[in-house]
């Protein structure tokens, strides 16, 4: 195995060639004691893969009172307006703020480890080794692509142990970066593992994972994790060292804590992880950001600190008390047959935990446990922790619910004779000739999908397989698909998309026939005070004689405007809408006329002078939404098609609220309080919404107040 691994090029001859064998055999031996001695990887071939390379670095903050003092003097000067140009201002601000937020120095001379991260305890295909230089870089040329280990050995004093880092990569492509940080004041945490009778588990897995590097780099599709791990003693108790002690700026690091055993349920939580002295600083510093930023810092501060939840309970940078259990597994078992009770083979059965907050159960981090169908149509599920589960029977990409919902089983029991029953009706096919409107001819540049198949027998349906030019040019068809309701789209260059809702009968072919509209595009420029603006989110187009709303921002383009492209010739109201101050929404609108394959230009003005000042009082466990509304505007119109709302608020609490930028005129400004919990927590009925009908007056802030 590891000559074949370290040296490809070497192959076993017969007996008789022996003797020719044996220089490779000793090289290959020589090459192995290297690898161990040396700190460079001696035995990777360049053309076995590309590079991993990165650095290893001391990230331990420094939150000492002056750098706390001098951000404060830099951001009261920035806010006051004493220190000259703006932007010199904010480069001072960035650079008070940037040691307080993230500390990086080389670490050289430290031992890096590249493993692979195999599936096997204690077995590893690739080991290499190599050191930092001093400016704490390391790389590891030519290896092979797959999933890798990285291993940064720092001793914290010459005196003191050597403290590990570990990430996870995925290595597949040329060549992967990853960066290990270390801490002088990282976390431990400290608990029990035991199984449900509260009896200890010695020699459990216990490993947490912070997901944050779960992200693009320049290596596209790579993922980076931290990883700690290790195992349970013979009382059940572990110790995990070396977590990430969380980020003034971020807050706690997020890890994922997950125990594990052979013969019991695999246990996972999630855990808020953050020393003392982060927190603190965290703390201190959302304060002073949150608070000087602008006339909102005050609302924004108190949303802050009514979101920050409490952190675990933690002394010298050790959380305690984290407990793991560890269930012991069930077995269900059972078969499948259709409504004829003949055997259903080759049939996935999915088991959906139930969740029950009033009953406590051991999760499964692998997910729903899953088994298939034999030839008698028998299946078996292992491994099942203690719940309560819906079976779901799935053949060819389309789910049913089967047998037994609310299935309730305990702990540690074999459950046979289970009967599921599958129904499935006969797939159908649809075929489309698509042809360009007037014309008659075939549109040969086209796209279609199918967005949805919706069938109340089938908790899943399959949408089928899509062929274009099945049948001739300017054809396609869907094979396959689950018999329902059906919706298909169309889009090509330059004409209008064509959504489809067909009913699919069971076990026919449905044909059809769509012409294709050439279409129109409009170009809207968004601006206030001349100042181009750029739209929050999509624009849309409401079309007056049918009422279907096309989203789009495609842009900015060349002269700044943004496009809705697309769009059936028509009349049109176009509307854009921009965040305008804490949470506060503003909306334009502007008629427009579109032509086929003509362009309209569109102008959304939100200038305006006025303010209006909301006052608001309301109960403390309610949300309230306020909108402002031309005062002919029609009553009670869903928010998405309101077409004369001009601004929304969402307040979640009480007091003072500003809708800015407005023009003079007169409004109906409409308030009403909504239950966060959508009724999951028992509250009392809730008052009737307000309104009330105000002029705005050229250059004046008027006040409204809302009293709930």
């Amino acid at each position: 195995m590891w000559i074949k691994l370290i040296s490809p090029r070497v192959k076993m001859r017969p007996k008789a060639d022996t003797k020719l064998c044996m220089p490779y055999l000793l090289f290959t031996v020589f090459q192995l004691l290297l690898a161990q001695l040396m700190p460079w990887p001696a035995f990777a071939e360049p053309t076995a893969g590309g590079s991993i390379h990165g650095s290893v670095n001391d990230g331990t903050p420094d939150y000492s009172e002056w750098r706390f003092k001098r951000l404060e003097r830099v951001t009261a000067s920035y806010h006051s307006g004493n220190d000259g140009d703006g932007r010199e201002g904010e480069k001072d601000i960035w650079a008070a703020l940037l040691p307080l937020i993230e500390t990086r120095k080389p670490l050289p001379n430290v031992t890096v480890i590249l493993r692979t991260n195999s599936t096997v305890p204690g077995t590893h295909d690739l080991l290499l080794k190599t050191v930092t230089d001093s400016q704490g870089k390391f790389i590891f040329p030519g290896v092979p692509r797959g999933e890798y280990n990285v291993i940064a050995e720092v001793r914290q004093r010459w005196w003191a142990h050597t403290v590990q880092i570990q990430k996870q990569i995925e290595h597949y492509h040329s060549y992967a970066t990853v960066d290990l940080i270390y801490y002088s004041n990282a976390t431990s945490v400290r608990g029990r593992i035991t199984d449900s009778a509260g009896r200890p588990i010695a020699s459990a897995q216990v490993t947490a994972t912070d997901y944050k590097y779960k992200q693009k780099t320049s290596q596209e599709g790579a993922v980076h994790s931290h990883i700690v791990s290790t195992l349970s003693a013979r009382d059940g108790s572990y110790v995990l060292t070396g977590l990430m002690p969380g980020n003034a700026y971020s807050g706690p690091a997020t890890y994922d804590f997950r125990a594990e055993k052979e013969g019991y349920v695999t246990a996972e939580m999630s855990l808020p992880v953050i020393t003392e002295d982060v927190f603190s600083a965290h703390t201190r510093l959302m304060r002073l950001l949150l608070k000087s930023s602008g006339r909102d810092g005050e609302a924004r501060l108190a949303d802050w600190e009514r979101e920050t939840r409490p952190q675990p309970s933690r002394k010298n940078n050790t959380i305690t008390g984290i407990n793991l259990i560890l269930g012991t597994p069930s077995v269900l078992a059972g078969r499948v047959a259709d409504p004829q009770a003949r055997p259903q083979s080759g049939c996935e059965v999915w088991l959906d935990p139930v969740k029950n907050r009033s009953i406590p159960l051991v999760q499964d981090v692998r997910g729903p446990k899953r088994a298939y169908t034999d030839g008698q149509g028998a299946f078996e599920c292992r491994g099942v922790p203690a719940g309560r589960y819906t079976f779901r029977v799935g053949k060819d990409n389309r789910w049913v619910n089967a047998g037994p919902t609310n299935f309730m089983i305990g702990e540690g029991l074999v459950v046979t004779g289970i009967t599921l029953n599958i129904d499935l009706q006969p797939l159908s096919q649809i075929k489309v000739r698509v042809r360009t409107q007037n014309t008659e001819l075939p549109l040969t540049n086209f796209a279609a999908s199918v967005w949805v198949v919706s069938n109340p027998k089938e908790y899943s349906s399959t949408r089928g397989d899509v062929k274009l030019k099945s049948f001739g040019p300017g054809t396609f068809s869907v094979e396959k698909i689950s018999p329902g309701k059906a919706e298909l789209e169309i889009t090509a260059p330059g004409y209008v998309t064509e959504h489809l809702y067909i009913n699919v009968p069971p076990g026919e072919t449905v044909p059809l026939y769509v012409q294709m509209m050439r279409s129109g595009t409009a170009n809207i420029h968004i601006i206030r005070d001349n100042v181009p603006l750029e739209p929050s989110e999509n624009l849309q187009a409401f079309s007056v004689e049918s009422g279907a709303v096309t989203y789009g921002r495609n842009g900015p383009k060349k002269g700044g405007g943004f496009e809705i492209q697309g769009l059936k010739p028509g009349p049109y109201i176009i509307r854009a809408h921009v965040f305008d101050g804490y949470k506060c929404i503003r909306y334009e609108t502007a008629p427009s006329a579109i032509e086929a394959d003509k362009t309209s230009n569109v102008t959304l003005d939100f200038s305006g002078s006025n303010t209006l000042a909301i006052s608001l009082s309301m109960p403390p466990d309610l949300r309230a939404q306020i909108w402002l509304e031309t005062a002919d505007a029609p009553p009670n119109q869903p928010f998405e098609k309101n077409l004369n709302m001009c601004a929304y608020l969402w307040p979640e609490r009480t007091g003072k609220y500003e809708v800015k930028h407005l023009r003079p005129g007169t409004y109906r400004v409409c308030a009403k309080l909504i239950d966060p919990t959508k009724g999951k927590v028992a509250m009392p009925e809730l008052p009737s919404p307000q309104n009330q009908t105000i002029t705005v007056e050229a250059g004046k802030t008027l006040a409204v107040g809302f009293h709930f």
